[in-house]
């Protein structure tokens, strides 16, 4: 039987893992956005750098929005699932209501 205290352990360090990969690739893209607003000639160069924060945000926040999208959706479905079936099996045993 496997210890489930080293699994969720193990687990957790994955997940840590992954936000680790999430913040290399929204720096790196933060990089590579500056490495091509710098080639725009018209673009003041002050604003290379800000832009290029803006971009990293923009690509963290759609790392974080989109590619654990699919994970709250599962959870989600199975919390409704779960209290449907709650709520029908205390409506089976509940007393029958009379309207007076």
């Amino acid at each position: 039987m496997p210890d489930w205290k080293k699994l969720k352990g193990a687990l957790d360090w994955v997940a840590y893992g992954k936000l680790l990969v999430e913040l290399g690739l929204a720096f790196t893209g933060s990089k590579f956005g500056k490495i091509l607003l710098s080639r725009i000639d018209r673009l003041s160069p002050e604003w290379v750098s800000p832009l290029s924060w803006l971009i990293g945000v923009l690509i963290l926040w759609l790392l974080l929005r989109f590619w654990r999208a699919p994970l709250r959706k599962r959870d989600a479905e199975q919390r409704s699932g779960a209290g449907t079936s709650l709520a029908a099996a205390n409506a089976e045993h509940s007393l029958p209501q009379t309207s007076t």
